[in-house]
């Protein structure tokens, strides 16, 4: 070989060598900018070129693991030690590479829930030759294996070990003082607590719990300054909140409870210690029992009894507390219970103390109160998070995420039947307000048998649980309605909360769908049962369909009726799942009625006269609004996008403004339902709150192929307050990131419109 060939090849060599390092270091730039996809891309064109960088591993490891995708994050951890080991001589010497490739890993194991792996990977580590620090970082990894295997006492030692080798560790005193309030060891938890905030001051989450403690304690004054610490820190939620709920009249126990939350809050701003704040806070208590009670169900009465007690630890003499909590104990069949605080309640009142306990006598034979279900319904964590991760969402960065699935994913499917009962009868509960909405559905054979498959009720039932609650609040009534009895057929299709437009199109309408199918024709019922035809889209819409309106009945105004054939058609799918031959009937009905501006193929003939970029605004929307809304449509409207308010459009103006778009960015909200009437590759960006991330919408865009995106928004942190403010996750508000927004809309390719001179 000459000279000059030698050369040329120790130049490409080099060259080489020299690529790698700088593929690394602009995955290492793009991911300070967090710019995940292209972070990972360079980290892997490194990889390729140096299969041996250690470091290059380990960091495509970490934004894996930030993206989501946490099977792959686990195989490069796993290959960046196994590099790391190959240099080194001993297994129990670590380098600060491995250290974090362990620490990470274990931390991955968990959330994967191989918990068992998780505590071999730590433990293999402490066996080794570490520092104090690395030690006590490792503790507190397994701190977290033991609370999640409920192993609470392990998980305590695990967080006392860390904090002995470092005591400066902030989050170990955070997770043991949780550890000790569950367990009721309010002291302790306050002290952890306590060196919590000393070690990082601003923590809302923190103030949060320790005046929850403070308030076990009795120590009322001390826990309203930690909790008005708390909301100095997120000083938006709470403004918007009071300033919102300022304006409300309504009576109903719900609307009192913000009310009161709104004054509470108000006066903890300005005067903790004022005995006002108090009487605020215990009134909210107080109607947030009663809501409950009213709304009624398993684990709505728990959560009812645990309001009532923290009203009782304000007001332990009072009369009447004592007797609403033993009316709840008594809706849980937890009679003994419920004759203590019927017998402190009633105290010398011998009348009416012996008239209400006769009915509870203890030792008369009484039904077993039915056991807690494991299972939280639709809000169950195990169940959505196997249903996110059939999503597959990517984490972009800066809390942008997009589906990664690209096939449609359709839960098991129940059969599809339509049932044919003579002298059935059907109990559907009424709406009573805007948030007793109906929430419960039974139907009955002529011998009363009830028939499980065409019964439905909240908390709901996701696909693939394994827990759902099989005890159904039918039988908790002390009567029934009025039986209103009805000659001919009767087509139930009402739904759960059939009067939100969402499962109005979801859940009701595709169930006439199902009689067609069925072979039965919609001329041949008599009357067809929905919630209510009161709203203009649920008028709209069943006009549409050929529904003569005479022929409508209205379970809110006659829940319970028996029918000379009930027609009763399977539920559509799970509750809010939305099937694709739902969808398919949805644009079959309803684009075409929109003729004038779309073809029978769904495709626009008047663009123009449709904005292609649109904002669904929840402004008129009673909850989940955009906390800082102005900026976000100042914003938006530098990108072209017009500001709609769906309430105030027809239904098919709505259905044309979506088939129109080509960019839709909405709040998660029923307004989101109209994506069934988008084109293909429409692009949709889903504003959330972080703790309310569900799949409904996902399912539509997924069928249809949009190219979906959805960004939480910053949440309320103080979690005691939190649930005072909001009593579902499902109603909390959003506030939006603005850089996070801008940086979705740069990746989307979207610029802004040129300012004319």
């Amino acid at each position: 070989m000459s000279l000059i060939g030698r050369s040329s090849y120790q130049r490409a060599l080099a060259l080489q060598l020299q690529l790698h390092q700088l593929h690394y270091n602009l995955g290492h730039v793009l991911h300070q900018q967090e710019d995940l996809p292209g972070a990972i891309a360079s980290y892997r064109q490194a990889i390729a070129l140096c299969p041996s960088h250690a470091s290059a591993h380990y960091n495509l490891a970490v934004a894996l693991d930030e993206q989501g995708q946490t099977e792959a994050a686990i195989a490069y951890y796993r290959q960046t030690i196994l590099l790391q080991e190959s240099e080194n001589d001993s297994e129990n010497n670590w380098n600060q590479l491995s250290l974090k490739a362990y620490l990470n890993l274990g931390q991955a194991l968990i959330q994967q829930g191989q918990l068992d792996e998780a505590i071999q990977t730590c433990q293999q580590v402490l066996a080794g030759n570490l520092s104090h620090s690395a030690s006590a970082e490792f503790y507190c990894c397994l701190g977290q294996v033991f609370v999640a295997q409920g192993q609470v006492n392990r998980a305590i030692a695990a967080y006392q070990s860390a904090i002995s080798l470092q005591p400066d560790l902030a989050v170990a005193h955070y997770e043991l003082g949780k550890l000790w309030q569950r367990q009721g060891q309010y002291a302790a938890a306050v002290s952890c607590f306590q060196q919590t905030i000393q070690l990082q001051p601003d923590q809302s989450e923190v103030y949060g719990n320790w005046g929850s403690v403070l308030l076990r304690l009795g120590k009322f004054n001390e826990a309203m300054l930690c909790w008005q610490r708390a909301i100095a820190l997120q000083q938006i939620f709470v403004e918007s909140f009071c300033q919102r709920v300022a304006t409300l009249t309504e009576t109903d126990s719900l609307t009192q409870a913000k009310v009161a939350c709104g004054r509470f809050l108000t006066a903890l701003q300005h005067q903790p210690d004022d005995p006002t704040v108090l009487t605020y806070l215990q009134q909210t208590y107080l109607h947030l029992a009663n809501a409950l009670t009213e709304y009624g169900g398993s684990g709505i009465y728990q959560q009812a009894e645990t309001y009532y007690h923290q009203v009782l630890q304000l007001e332990p003499q009072n009369p009447i507390l004592h007797l609403r909590l033993a009316d709840c104990l008594v809706k849980q069949q937890r009679l003994e219970e419920a004759i203590a605080h019927y017998r402190q309640g009633l105290g010398n009142c011998k009348a009416s103390a012996t008239t209400q306990l006769e009915v509870l006598n203890p030792l008369a034979p009484s039904p077993q109160p039915p056991a807690p279900s494991p299972c939280l319904g639709l809000n169950c964590p195990p169940c959505l998070t196997q249903i996110f991760r059939s999503f597959d969402p990517i984490h972009l960065g800066r809390g942008i995420h997009t589906l990664s699935s690209r096939e449609t994913i359709a839960p098991d499917p129940a059969p599809l039947a339509v049932a044919k009962i003579a002298g059935g009868r059907a109990w559907i509960a009424p709406q009573k307000n805007y948030w007793q909405v109906c929430n419960a559905i039974a139907i009955f054979t002529s011998d009363n048998d009830l028939l499980a498959d065409l019964s439905r009720e909240y908390p709901g039932q996701l696909p693939g649980c394994q827990n759902a609650q099989t005890h159904h609040r039918v039988f908790d009534l002390n009567e029934f309605p009025p039986l209103e009895q009805i000659q001919g057929k009767v087509a139930v299709l009402s739904g759960l909360s059939g009067h939100v437009y969402f499962h109005w199109m979801v859940d009701v309408l595709p169930r006439l769908e199902l009689l067609r199918q069925n072979g039965i024709a919609w001329n041949e019922i008599d009357y067809f049962l929905v919630n209510s035809y009161q709203q203009p889209f649920q008028k709209e819409t069943l006009t549409q369909l050929g529904i003569p309106l005479e022929k409508v009945l209205e379970s809110d105004r006659n829940p319970y009726l028996e029918a000379e054939w009930l027609i009763v058609p399977s539920f559509a799918g799970h509750l809010g799942w939305a099937q694709t031959w739902a969808v398919d009937f949805l644009r079959r009905e309803f684009l075409p009625q929109n003729s004038a501006t779309i073809s029978g193929t769904g495709h626009l003939k008047k663009s123009f006269e449709y904005p292609e970029r649109l904002y669904i605004s929840r402004s008129k929307a009673r909850y989940r609004n955009v906390l800082n809304e102005t900026e976000v449509i100042h914003l938006l409207e530098q990108y072209g996008f017009a500001v709609i308010t769906l309430e105030s459009l027809s239904f098919q103006q709505q259905i044309a403004l979506f088939a129109a778009a080509k960019v839709i960015i909405a709040p998660h909200g029923s307004g989101l339902t109209n994506l069934a009437f988008c084109r293909s590759g429409t692009r949709v960006v889903e504003l959330v709150s972080p703790h309310y991330i569900r799949h409904y919408y996902w399912v539509i865009s997924q069928y249809l192929q949009l190219e979906h995106y959805y960004l939480p928004g910053e949440g309320l942190a103080c979690q005691p307050l939190r649930e005072l403010m909001y009593q579902n996750p499902l109603t909390e508000d959003i506030l939006v990131g603005l850089d996070a927004l801008q940086s979705l809309l740069k990746r989307m390719d979207l610029n802004p419109i040129s300012t004319r001179m």
